[in-house]
């Protein structure tokens, strides 16, 4: 797995609920105010140009704070990485990208 981060509220809140859980994965840092986040090769993994991203070992990706957390939980309650996390967390980050882009919000 690998966390794409930027200096911003949700990746922050996303590194302090892995400080808490002592999770430790890799962190790749963008640098948002240079506007890395919205290059091409960083716009395949979240068409919002949005950090953070949680890129899964399988190459999927979880775009969306909140699902990335409820995966995390998910694993730690049950031990095991479940397809049924990931499945959540994906259908989910993905329902709000498009919530989002029909919404406008």
């Amino acid at each position: 797995m690998l966390l794409y981060h930027g200096a911003r509220p949700n990746p922050r809140a996303v590194r302090m609920f892995l400080a808490e859980k002592q999770l430790v994965i890799p962190i790749r840092d963008m640098d948002v105010d240079g506007g890395e986040n919205r290059r091409p090769e960083f716009v395949i993994r979240n068409p919002a140009g949005q950090v953070p991203v949680l890129e899964l070992d399988d190459g999927s990706w979880i775009a969306e704070t909140g699902k990335g957390f409820e995966m995390y939980k998910t694993r730690m309650l049950t031990g095991l990485a479940g397809m049924c996390a990931r499945t959540s967390s994906l259908d989910g980050g993905r329902h709000a990208m498009v919530e989002c882009s029909v919404v406008g919000a």
